[in-house]
């Protein structure tokens, strides 16, 4: 009985804990799974719609997307025509050759800071896309996490069309505003 209790909370703890990504209702369907992504030296992707070559992630398909770590020097990149989320769970992007995160096309994007995680972005000067965050599309922003950004070019973070903010502590730091 004691054994089957302790499963049963570990089993909920654990549930609990990945609960803070969640942006979807339970009814989601199959085909927009969870996709984890842990960032560093190597990158380990576990799921589809995902891609990486070095330290550049390039998300082509549409679903929800859980990344985790560092890289110094590189980029996700989305560009696809589905729907997409980004879950930022303790992540530090740097790129010195532009945006750290660049949303190029989907249908629509999301970000969202996991509960209690601390996430930072930060670009480099003299790019085509001026932010540490930039989006081609609508976006929207979200979650009970910190984002700490540093545009060093000139926005912190950006976007062509709509930016929105349902959540969130954020920090930005830009060279313009």
């Amino acid at each position: 009985m004691t054994k089957r209790f302790i499963s049963f909370i570990l089993l909920l703890l654990t549930s609990l804990l990945f609960a803070g990504c969640a942006s979807t209702p339970a009814a989601e369907d199959e085909a927009s799974a969870e996709t984890r992504i842990t960032l560093g030296e190597s990158v380990t992707i576990d799921g589809q719609g995902a891609a990486a070559d070095g330290q550049q992630v390039t998300i082509s398909e549409g679903g929800t997307f859980i990344l985790t770590g560092t890289l110094p020097n590189g980029q996700v990149l989305i560009d696809c025509t589905d729907e997409v989320t980004l879950c930022l769970s303790g992540v530090s992007i740097t790129n010195t050759q532009g945006p750290a995160i660049l949303i190029k096309q989907a249908a629509d994007a999301r970000i969202e800071l996991a509960d209690g995680s601390e996430n930072t972005l930060a670009d480099g000067a003299d790019a085509e896309y001026d932010a540490a965050l930039y989006s081609c599309v609508s976006l929207t922003l979200g979650g009970t996490g910190q984002l700490s950004v540093t545009g060093h070019n000139q926005e912190g973070i950006a976007s062509d069309e709509n930016i929105t903010i349902n959540g969130g502590t954020y920090l930005i730091t830009a060279a313009d505003d």
